[in-house]
């Protein structure tokens, strides 16, 4: 990516990520998504929706 960058038609995911992150992909969790409108103004703010999966579970073990 070169910045300012262009990000109108495009979708914008926040990432919950692990540490250590062992992987350059985005991870599993994205608990907030939005698709960029084509017609979005520049420094306009964006309200987020929910992610690809509303409703997330899970158990951790030490």
């Amino acid at each position: 990516m070169s910045f300012p960058t262009d990000l109108r038609g495009a979708t914008v995911v926040i990432s919950v990520e692990p540490d250590p992150d062992n992987s350059p992909a985005p991870f599993t969790l994205k608990p907030l998504a939005h698709m960029v409108h084509a017609s979005a103004t520049d420094h306009s703010a964006i309200d987020m929706g929910t992610g690809p999966v509303p409703s997330l579970s899970g158990t951790v073990t030490r």
